[in-house]
């Protein structure tokens, strides 16, 4: 019999969160070069702030997390509670939406100019979907970061 201890489990999902931050290193110096300024070590705690903050919009899969630190690292750290940045709020806290339909609507709003005043989708929403439809590659949000370029 397997058994698993807690301390485990922990070191685990450690290594997982670890592993999700060095994509979002070499990603985050691809999609928004001015990141490498910040120095690794910087650059690892702000991800993990932002981590922080996404999980309080209950934004918790790998590809809606790339897009919410995407827009974070555009518009700055904590830019949900920036006056100027109401909009963004109003999107996050969109009722009866899902993170990944909310999260998404969020980046358009920032990296793609066309869907700037474009509403949240109405409709079945991503967030329904089982874990292995999602994506979880960073490679894949470099793939929909450049599509918008």
């Amino acid at each position: 019999m397997l058994i698993i201890h807690a301390e485990q489990v922990v070191a685990l999902a450690r290594a997982e969160v670890n592993g999700f931050e060095d994509r979002m290193v070499l990603h985050l110096a691809e999609v928004i070069p001015e990141t490498t300024g910040l120095g690794e070590a910087e650059l690892r705690a702000q991800i993990q702030q932002g981590l922080e903050r996404a999980a309080r919009w209950g934004i918790a899969r790998e590809y809606d997390l790339a897009l919410y630190l995407q827009v974070m690292f555009a518009l700055g750290p904590g830019f949900e509670e920036a006056p100027s940045y109401a909009w963004a709020r109003t999107l996050l806290d969109a009722a009866g939406r899902g993170a990944s339909s909310r999260v998404d609507a969020l980046h358009d709003r920032v990296f793609d100019p066309e869907h700037a005043d474009a509403p949240i989708k109405d409709g079945e929403d991503d967030d329904e979907l089982p874990d292995s439809a999602e994506t979880s590659d960073a490679s894949a949000t470099s793939a929909r970061t450049s599509a918008q370029d």
